[in-house]
């Protein structure tokens, strides 16, 4: 049986682009605790030094006993280091209750309905919530947003996740190579193009430079992860029409095999969809042009049907072996 988080695949897990540290820092952080457990979109340690910094962070909450960014500094880094879901839960369980006006401990409660746990309030509404509150206490910090933009998608607030984009920009969430990174992909892709994305580097900046500056408008990117969410999926296949190249009866059928199949073909409703839209390509029934992000996972570019060749900073799938030119398949 496949449950709620498989489906659910956390985007904040997921890395694509190459790794570069945030404009703006943790607001609850003072001098003297030990140093921030950033996002692994920004920065991957090893596990020796996840262990060393989780080591230091334990020191701190225990000597700290009543502070609650520590008990998600500590969460965090307990998660980096592999912990089991539960234990990392614990944690921001306990800042929440220590501290429920701590803006990392609102962040971090509201990222748990993306996650592998139980969400720490009542469905995504509860935890958009959350993530709201903690917008409102550090108004200039950029963290929540990451979070409360595919909690929009959840609950079909598709404006407001774009206005969570926009922020993205406007308070230094997303540094700027990666913004021209995605820019780069934008403005390379054929009109009306579809564009399959990995994971945070190569969406979040997509998506913000099209809500806060109007880039390309006529693209819509289709992050991987998030399509195995359903209620994300439904949200932005929306955006389509009655232009979708899937339509909702065929998305089902999918999801259907998927949820039949993945014990033993191992392979994600995403990558099934994909595989449908390179069906169609090559059999006429789709006339758009398809991309894949040059950050997309190996396991799906390897099932896709089509050749490939290379536009700009994307893969382009095409329907004719002749027109693969040098990238191969």
């Amino acid at each position: 049986m496949i449950t709620r988080p498989l489906l659910a695949i956390a985007i904040l897990l997921a890395v694509a682009c190459p790794i570069l540290a945030s404009a703006r820092h943790a607001p609850s952080l003072l001098p003297g605790m030990p140093r921030e457990v950033v996002s692994i979109r920004c920065d991957r340690l090893t596990a020796a030094e996840y262990d060393a910094l989780a080591a230091e962070w334990r020191a701190y909450a225990e000597a700290h006993p009543r502070s609650g960014v520590a008990q998600v500094e500590l969460g965090r880094t307990l998660r980096y280091a592999g912990a089991p879901a539960d234990e990392v839960r614990a944690h921001f369980a306990r800042a929440l209750e220590l501290d429920p006006r701590c803006p990392e401990a609102l962040d971090a409660a509201a990222s748990t309905f993306l996650g592998e746990w139980e969400p720490l309030a009542d469905g995504a509404a509860g935890c958009y919530a959350l993530g709201q509150r903690a917008v409102e206490l550090a108004p200039d910090w950029a963290e929540p947003h990451f979070t409360l933009a595919p909690l929009a998608m959840v609950l079909g607030l598709y404006e407001e996740a774009q206005a969570h984009m926009a922020a993205l920009i406007a308070k230094g969430g997303i540094p700027a190579p990666v913004l021209d990174y995605c820019y780069n992909m934008l403005v390379g892709a054929a009109p009306d193009a579809i564009i399959f994305t990995n994971g945070d580097n190569d969406t979040y900046g997509c998506h913000a430079l099209q809500a806060a500056r109007g880039l390309r408008p006529d693209v819509h990117v289709l992050n991987l992860s998030l399509l195995n969410q359903p209620q994300i999926e439904t949200t932005l296949f929306a955006r389509f029409g009655d232009r979708s190249p899937l339509s909702a009866d065929e998305r089902a059928r999918l999801r259907d095999e998927f949820m039949a199949n993945y014990v033993h073909d191992h392979k994600l409703y995403s990558t099934k969809v994909v595989e449908a839209l390179a069906g169609k390509l090559a059999a006429g029934e789709w006339k758009g042009p398809v991309y894949l992000a040059l950050t997309v996972a190996p396991w799906v570019v390897e099932s896709c049907p089509l050749p490939r060749r290379l536009e700009g900073m994307l893969w382009r799938l095409v329907a004719e072996d002749g027109e693969a030119g040098d990238a191969g398949t």
